[in-house]
């Protein structure tokens, strides 16, 4: 047996690895199980022992791949993760070029680990390591594999991912890995969407470095990355996939991914003689226990081709070697381990300093260079630990064999990246593959850069479409083809489609694979204006031309031709003319027969660009015939087409063949990278210096991206701005030309405009057709034109004119009638769009409502002077509540010279929708520039006579004017005492009673706090086992919040110390002033509690301060009537968190103590009471868990969560959109910050 076991052993000369089978430990390098041979037992010892075999590695030509793991950027606490990064590229550069002689890489290889605890900064310390080697080497995002480690989970996020609850409220089996047992009655039960945040941070600094998104989905966490110049695809994948902050040693590599991976590389022809290899971040062995033990997937990796993978994660290199069948040439899997690149030296492995790879490929063999560090600030040098036999010095390298498919075609061939058609280019005569490779120069020349809206004429060097480009998503509609169906825009098809379950939303990059799997060969890409379709377009040309058409799903060979349909002169000379035009334009200059002779060649994509540009409708679905017919003569060939989706129209629309998209806006992260890429673009172009550039752009470009996340910026109108690539790059510009955005979003509108009509025409020294004065008079006449009929946002040069003459007559404008104005417009700036030939639109419907509230103001003023009366101002009133109108009534008040609040609001609140929309009420007072009391005030002073109506109006004035200006009702609030309605003399009483209670509000936060005498009661309830037993509690004397703290005392908080946003902060459904905020954990509010030297309160003072004496469910009573006065709750919120203050009060004057928001309490949580103090101190005892109390209920949680006596818990770093809190003190305590509730 022992001789057996011996047999099993391979030595590779140079090499140090590792076979075992049947228990057998192998000192040194990585030991990997093999797959058991499946030979006849009778087969010999001879044939099952391999025999030493010379590697032969070619040093001449060999291409050089960097392999780096277990970077940990931000491990080291005193340091700075971006000077490191410096430091760290520096000393490697050094190594590679004066030490190693490696003067280009082909590619890098990261097996994870980038972080320390996967936080956005030491990310942003990576990306600047990474922009350096890419820049110093040449290298390109795509040539960047990097998978994650452990530490590149955040375990913040990995915690919020597990929602806290009863076990008794879970319905179905518990699943074991998905849930976290707390005690016998309570659990943590997974989240998948939010648990899928815990890899947030990483896959930011993925896509930003790579170009490529990290998948949400498990199953498509299998990076494929093809390098065609070296014949070789590495695939990289998630060995964490299933971990997270409590099951660390969930460590494996998901089927899934795995199936995806080795089925595109098995399905797809240009991989079938490719060298593979993969990567992942944990070991198949280590004496820990987080190595992955499932080694499963090592034979379906064997059986697929693989020879090398590549691991990091114990801090050491390391070497080992697969085998999967018993020969000496069988299929086997080498395995490469690298160091740690930057652990801190407390992190290393004992006698391994900071080590990396450098493995060099040659056709035959691959050469694995290990380097370390042993001084911090010291040079790298060669790592002599791989052992060569007895009495044979240890070697600082070692070789693995690369075994070919098939007559060498296999084997790599490195050097200089080689144009994808010349290995995939369709055989033809040696003059049209001549005329082939000159026509791939020239069109990669002509459409690889991209001018940059504003700077046109500045830029010093040109800009790659890859360095600016967004890779775009669309949602498929696969709904079927309906008569008549057409779509106005984005917004209009995701409502109509909203309601069918048959759309599915991919990467354009992903279109044609999907296609192929419905059969169709065509695409048909619909999006808005300025949504990125064209450069998509182009893209797609660049990808197909440098990476190669199989890259996009598409067949070999396949040669793409842009052809914008907008030059389209010779419809009836069909697509063979238009081809032939294109191409022997001025810009590419082919032979005359060239188009022709690619026609017969066949195997095209056509890449048909502006359908709705095509001059009028009738040519428009001749066009569409056209392209339709197109696939019968041309069966080999691909076609996409891009439209507006007003252009796309009934008759217009393309059959069966063609899978229908609509490019969605940018998401929060693609637009932060695309402010990212923008300034980069810009100040590298603009500046001398290109190292300086590059840190001024990343500090304009995160400026720009804090300013977005305000409040402000949330508003739906603002918030579509930042979606658009097109609207985004004006906000750049405006943020670039003043360093910064303005403070009021009406501000923002006008300077957008003001980019579009003259600035972007100036940066490009052209002639002005008109300037911004002249174009904001000319259209807000039309835009408050369209914006009169709901719904209109196009029309007619003919429609519009009578609208727009008037106003070129009196500026004198000389261009011409309405017609040229429009043209240029259109043209020139991009304000209005070209919907089709015949209609005219804004770009974006908040610019047509910023204009139309700017005509408003500009007609008041008219109006005023010759009438003494506005007639305008009355029609908008009468819109007042309607969504379409919303946004001009913000606007119109948030306009200046003069403000219109006044005589607006004189108007409004005479409308019975006024007393209806309290939320629109508070936001015009939030928006407005000036808001004054003054209407309420007039209409409180009005007789109130029998009508219901009016007193529901009076009502609210009363509440607005009491927020606007308290004092303003001294004069009248006596005679409102006997008013004929109750609620109103309710609230003036409960304001009476509060003018009488004992109240503080300290320094320095200003927030109410209303003395509540002490007294003894029963606290619990006989409803629940955890509101018992029912106890007897006396508490002393204690001040209690009015309220809620609101935003608006939160966020003075924030500007005084700087504390992190709350998570739901830039939302403007939870950011008004007076609503309670959300979105905090304890240890927020514990932070505001402490600032404001106030406490949260303890469980038996919130209860008692809830109950004011009563005995009842809620304060109100017993029934859901009774909790519908006091507070809002799942049935009565609209589904929608509400300002504080608008239900009734309790006996002690406090607002909202049911419903709104749970309010966080002091005290740790148990399950009872059995125990519990009885003086009404916080209950904190607890060190085996930490989860904290809330009470209350909330607005989207049921009536019996709202009850007086129902308990809540968390765990205390956790926040929610129900989550808030209101404050406590003892008498005599503000000051003493610290002390628990309840003395």
């Amino acid at each position: 047996m022992a001789e057996e076991k011996r047999q099993k052993t391979i030595h590779v000369e140079g090499s140090q690895v590792g076979i075992i089978g049947d228990n057998v430990h192998v000192d040194g390098g990585i030991h990997f199980h093999h797959h058991q041979s499946h030979a006849n037992d009778t087969e010999s010892a001879e044939q099952t022992t391999t025999t030493r075999e010379e590697i032969i590695f070619d040093p001449e030509g060999a291409a050089s791949i960097l392999h780096l793991s277990d970077l940990h950027f931000g491990a080291e606490k005193n340091s700075d993760p971006v000077a490191d990064a410096k430091n760290w590229h520096s000393q490697l550069t050094d190594d590679l070029i004066g030490e190693l002689g490696c003067e280009q890489l082909h590619a890098v290889i990261i097996s994870g680990d980038i972080g320390n605890f996967s936080e956005p900064d030491e990310y942003r310390a990576a990306e600047v390591f990474f922009e350096r080697l890419c820049t110093k080497f040449g290298l390109a995002a795509s040539q960047l594999i990097i998978v994650p480690g452990n530490h590149d989970l955040n375990w913040k996020l990995s915690k919020r991912g597990y929602r806290l609850m009863d076990v008794e409220d879970h319905d179905g089996p518990l699943i074991d890995g998905q849930f976290i047992r707390e005690s016998e009655n309570v659990i943590r039960l997974r989240d998948d969407d939010i648990y899928a945040n815990r890899f947030r941070h990483f896959g930011k600094f993925h896509e930003n470095v790579t170009g490529r998104p990290f998948p949400v989905d498990l199953e498509s966490q299998a990076d494929l990355c093809y390098l065609p110049e070296l014949n070789l695809v590495i695939v990289g994948f998630n060995s964490v996939w299933e971990a997270d902050h409590h099951f660390k040693k969930r460590i494996s590599i998901n089927p899934d991914a795995l199936t995806l991976a080795v089925d595109q590389l098995r399905d797809d022809p240009v991989f079938k003689d490719c060298l593979k290899f993969a990567v992942w971040h944990h070991p198949l062995y280590s004496p820990k226990e987080d190595r992955i033990k499932d080694l499963g997937f090592m034979q379906r990796l064997a059986q697929a081709g693989f020879q090398v993978c590549l691991h990091g994660h114990i801090h050491k290199a390391d070497a080992g070697l697969f085998r999967y069948d018993m020969l000496a040439d069988g299929r086997a899997v080498h395995g490469v381990g690298a160091g740690t690149f930057g652990a801190p030296a407390k992190e290393w492995t004992p006698g391994c300093p900071l080590q990396y790879n450098l493995l060099r490929l040659s056709p035959k063999a691959l050469r694995v260079h290990t380097r370390r560090r042993i001084e911090l600030n010291g040079t790298w040098e060669p790592d002599h630990l791989w052992r060569q036999g007895r009495g044979k010095p240890n070697l600082p390298y070692y070789d693995i064999p690369i075994v070919s498919s098939t007559n060498d075609k296999s084997a790599p061939k490195p050097g200089p990246p080689v144009p994808a058609a010349k290995a995939y280019a369709k055989p033809t005569d040696a003059e049209l593959e001549a005329e082939i490779r000159a026509y791939r120069a020239k069109a990669e020349s002509l459409h690889e850069n991209l001018p940059v809206a504003g700077f046109a004429s500045h830029l010093k060097v040109p800009i790659d479409i890859e360095d600016i480009y967004i890779p775009l998503r669309a949602v498929l509609n696969l709904k079927g083809i309906e008569e008549h169906e057409c779509y106005g825009d984005a917004l209009d098809a995701e409502k109509r489609l909203a309601g069918c379950d048959r759309n599915l939303e991919i990467r354009l990059v992903e279109a044609f694979p999907e296609a192929r799997q419905r059969n169709q060969k065509g695409l048909v890409i619909l999006g808005d204006p300025g949504s990125g379709k064209t450069s998509h377009m182009k893209r797609m040309l660049l990808w197909c031309l440098r990476k190669g058409p199989e890259s996009l799903g598409l067949p070999k060979g396949m040669l793409p031709v842009f052809l914008p349909l907008r030059e389209l002169h010779h419809l009836e000379d069909g697509l063979d003319r238009f081809i032939q035009d294109q191409l022997t334009s001025r810009h590419l200059k082919m032979r005359t027969d060239f188009g022709r002779r690619l026609m017969k060649r066949g195997n095209l994509l056509f890449l048909l660009d502006g359908l709705d540009e095509v001059a009028d409708l009738t040519q428009r679905e001749a066009v569409s015939v056209w392209i339709e017919e197109a696939f019968t003569d041309y069966p080999d060939c691909r076609f996409v087409v891009t439209c507006r989706f007003a252009g796309y129209s009934p008759t217009v629309r393309l059959g069966a063949k063609f899978l229908e998209m609509h490019v969605r806006p940018l998401s929060e992260k693609e637009a932060e990278r695309f402010v990212h890429n923008w300034y980069a673009v810009v100040e590298k172009s603009l500046a001398s210096d290109v190292e300086q550039a590059a840190s001024i752009a990343r500090e304009k470009a995160d400026h720009l991206n804090d300013r977005l996340r305000q409040p402000d910026f949330r508003a739906r109108r603002v918030y579509e701005l930042t979606r658009n690539p097109l609207l985004l790059t004006n906000i750049c510009l405006v943020h670039r030309h003043r360093g910064a955005l303005p403070q009021r979003r009406a501000r923002l509108y006008e300077e957008c405009i003001d980019v579009l009509l003259e600035h972007w025409r100036q940066a490009k020294e052209l002639a002005l057709g008109i300037n911004a004065l002249q174009g904001r008079l000319a259209l807000q006449p039309a835009a408050l034109w369209l914006h009169q009929k709901e719904g209109r946002t196009r029309a007619t040069a003919d429609e519009l004119t009578p609208y727009i003459e008037p106003v070129l007559k009196e500026i004198r404008w000389p261009g011409g009638d309405t017609h040229d104005f429009l043209r240029i417009i259109r043209d020139e700036s991009g304000l209005l769009t070209g919907w089709d030939q015949e209609n005219y639109g804004f770009m974006h419907l908040g610019f047509q409502e910023f204009l139309a509230a700017r005509e408003i103001r500009s007609r008041f003023q008219q109006e005023m002077n010759e009438t003494g009366r506005s007639n305008l101002l009355k029609n908008l009133a009468g819109h007042f509540g309607e969504s379409w109108w919303q946004e001009v009534t913000l606007l119109l008040l948030a306009l200046e010279d003069p403000p219109l609040f006044v005589p607006f609001m004189r108007e409004v609140v005479g409308q019975p929708a006024f007393a209806k929309d309290v939320d629109l009420m508070e936001m015009c007072l939030d928006d407005a520039v000036k808001p004054s009391p003054l209407p309420f005030i007039e209409l409180l002073e009005t007789g109130p006579g029998k009508d219901p109506e009016l007193w529901r109006r009076q009502l609210l004035a009363l509440r607005m004017a009491a927020r606007l200006d308290g004092k303003a009702l001294e004069s009248i609030i006596h005679r409102l005492k006997d008013h004929p309605f109750d609620k109103i003399r309710q609230w003036i009483e409960e304001k009476f009673r509060q003018a009488r209670q004992d109240v503080i509000r300290p320094e320095p936060s200003g927030y109410e706090l209303v003395l509540i005498k002490g007294g003894t009661f029963l606290m619990g309830s006989d409803e629940s086992e955890r509101e018992q037993p029912v106890y007897e509690v006396t508490l002393p004397d204690f001040y209690m919040g009015r309220y809620p703290v609101t935003n608006e005392e939160y966020g003075r908080f924030l500007k005084a110390t700087g504390h992190e946003e709350p998570g739901l902060w830039g939302y403007r459904e939870y950011n008004q002033p007076r609503q309670p905020v959300v979105g905090v954990s304890w240890h927020d509010a514990n932070q505001y509690a402490q600032w404001a030297k106030l406490q949260l309160p303890s469980e038996a003072q919130w209860e008692f301060a809830c109950r004011a004496g009563t005995t009842t469910r809620y304060h109100t009573g017993d029934s859901e009537a009774d909790l519908d006065r006091a507070g809002w709750y799942r049935d009565n919120s609209g589904n929608k968190l509400h300002a504080v203050g608008e239900k009734a009060p309790n006996a002690f004057g406090l607002y909202d103590m049911h419903g709104n928001v749970y309010e966080w309490c002091q005290d740790d949580w148990h399950d009872n009471y059995e125990g519990a103090p009885a003086n009404g101190r916080a209950w904190v005892d607890r060190t085996d868990i930490e989860i904290r109390v809330l009470r209350g209920g909330a607005w989207n949680f049921a009536a019996e969560d709202c009850r007086t006596a129902k308990r809540f818990s968390s765990p205390p770093a956790v926040w929610s959109s129900e989550y808030g809190f209101r404050l406590a003190c003892l008498p005599g305590q503000p000051g003493e910050p610290g002390k628990r509730a309840g003395g």
